[in-house]
């Protein structure tokens, strides 16, 4: 996964937080490094958006 790759999907997930819920159960049930990593990048870009439960 190159690294334009995950900045794509990050950006998808701050964007999309039943998404970002979604890979969070997945990852719950089936962990996975890289997962794991990719949720991290998304808490860490924008962790307003995430605090709020993405409502705002």
């Amino acid at each position: 996964m190159s690294e334009d790759h995950v900045r794509e999907l990050v950006e998808k997930l701050i964007q999309d937080p039943a998404a970002y819920d979604a890979l969070r159960a997945r990852i719950e049930a089936e962990p996975s490094e890289r997962l794991e990593t990719l949720l991290k990048a998304v808490d860490t870009s924008n962790p307003p958006l995430l605090a709020t439960g993405g409502t705002d």
